[in-house]
C-alpha cells in the first residue's frame, strides 16, 4: 500500500526537487498533490485525505501553522520541511514534532518515508496538540517533549527542577512533586534547547531551571526540592547576575 503524500511548499523549485527526492530515493510513496498556498494545502488534505504531509511554514499566501488550526481528523502525518528562524524551529523543537530543515537531507527524508510506510496504519501524533499551545502563546512553549525508554513524554517546564547527564545519551530530569524521569538525551544538545527558557548549565553535567532556585548557600545553589547543587567557579558571577535579573 502506497503512502500517500502532499507537499506543501511555495516555491515552484523547491516543490520540484522535493517531489524529484521522493520519487528517486523513497519507495513506496505516492505524491496526491503539490500544492504553494495555504488555502490548497487545505482543500488538497480535505480532497485527498493523505497519510503524510510535508508542510512548508512560511508560505506566499498564508502560513503552514494555519493549514495546521484548519485541518480535521484524521490527520495525515506532519513533517514541517523549514529554514525558518531560532524561535519557529524551537517552538517545533520543544513539541517533539518532525521536522525537516532546508536544504532537505536525501537520507533523512528517506528514513522518514520508509518509516512511514513500513506502518499498517499511520502514527498518531500526540505532539501537535502542544505545537498549538505554545503557538497560541507567542510561541512560548510550556511543555517540553522528552523521549524516555517506555516513549515519548511531555513535561511542564515549569516542573522541571534540573537536569544531571548519566552518560553521553542519558540524563535525570528532577521534577516538582514527580519522580525523576531518565530521558534519552545529550545535555550539549539539551542545552542548546533550553538555555533561552532560563535553565542554566551550572556545571559539566547539571542544567538547572533558575525559576526553581530559592537561593544560595556558599557556592551552591539551593533548589526548591531542597537540593544544593555546586556552580562551577568559572560561571558562579554569571549565574548570580541572571539569578538578581529575575
Amino acid at each position: 500500500m502506497s503512502l500517500k503524500t502532499i507537499i506543501v511548499e511555495d516555491e515552484a523549485l523547491s516543490r520540484l526537487y522535493l517531489g524529484n527526492l521522493l520519487l528517486q530515493y523513497c519507495h513506496g510513496v505516492e505524491i496526491v498533490a503539490s500544492v504553494a498556498t495555504e488555502q490548497e494545502a487545505v482543500t488538497a488534505i480535505n480532497t485527498h485525505r493523505p497519510g503524510l504531509l510535508l508542510l512548508d511554514i512560511e508560505l506566499q499566501h498564508g502560513s503552514g501553522f494555519e493549514v495546521l488550526n484548519r485541518i480535521t481528523e484524521p490527520y495525515p502525518y506532519i513533517v514541517f520541511t523549514t529554514a525558518f528562524d531560532d524561535r519557529v524551529l524551537n517552538a517545533i523543537r520543544f513539541s517533539g514534532i518532525d521536522f525537516l530543515e532546508k536544504p532537505i537531507d536525501m537520507e533523512a527524508l528517506a528514513t522518514l518515508t520508509n518509516r512511514l510506510s513500513e506502518q499498517p496504519v499511520i502514527p498518531a501524533q500526540p505532539s501537535l496538540p502542544y505545537l498549538r499551545e505554545t503557538l497560541a502563546n507567542n510561541y512560548q512553549p510550556q511543555h517540553l517533549a522528552v523521549n524516555t525508554e517506555e516513549g515519548t513524554r511531555y513535561l511542564k517546564i515549569t516542573d522541571i527542577i534540573r537536569m544531571e547527564a548519566i552518560d553521553q545519551q542519558k540524563m535525570l530530569c528532577v521534577l516538582r512533586g514527580l519522580a525523576p524521569v531518565t530521558i534519552v538525551a545529550n545535555i550539549s544538545d539539551m542545552n542548546g534547547l533550553l538555555e533561552p527558557q532560563f535553565f542554566f548549565r551550572v556545571q559539566l553535567t547539571h542544567l538547572v531551571n533558575l525559576a526553581n532556585v530559592t537561593g544560595w548557600k556558599n557556592a551552591d545553589l539551593v533548589l526548591v526540592n531542597g537540593e544544593h547543587i555546586p556552580v562551577s567557579a568559572k560561571k558562579e558571577q554569571q549565574v548570580r547576575a541572571l539569578l538578581a535579573g529575575r
